[in-house]
């Protein structure tokens, strides 16, 4: 995998050899809407873009909850792309994040965090996912 990261407008970009996808995927698991305690909070559409690929949208109907939009889109019935739009705001801070991933392609992780003494930081990050079987030797 290749991961090209921006902060600040700096950008550094690196061969991955070995991916931890647990943390790599983190703030899209933390975007979990499939809980029980979240029934009823998300309005749901579905949309069918051609014969082989549709698109179901999740959208918050509480603007308190961080994860405010869900696109997940299927094609053959199988998931093709997953985007996501995160946010979050305190006294302090405001964070923003926008993430998407395209099965087995890519991924891009877009994050912003205004902080009320310390000004603003924007981050992103693109993974190109290079190699797609396991190797073992």
């Amino acid at each position: 995998m290749i991961k090209t990261s921006i902060m600040n407008g700096n950008t550094d970009q690196h061969q991955m050899d070995w991916i931890d996808w647990k943390r790599e995927f983190a703030l899209i698991f933390a975007s979990d809407i499939n809980k029980s305690s979240l029934v009823g909070k998300y309005k749901v559409d579905s949309v069918k873009l051609d014969s082989a690929t549709k698109k179901i949208i999740y959208t918050a109907t509480d603007v308190s909850l961080r994860t405010r939009l869900m696109e997940v889109t299927f094609k053959n019935n199988v998931v093709e792309s997953v985007s996501i739009v995160n946010h979050s705001s305190n006294f302090l801070s405001t964070t923003h994040e926008e993430l998407y991933y395209m099965t087995l392609q890519n991924y891009v992780l877009k994050s912003s965090v205004k902080n009320r003494f310390f000004g603003e930081n924007e981050f992103s990050m693109l993974g190109q996912i290079t190699k797609k079987e396991k190797q073992y030797f």
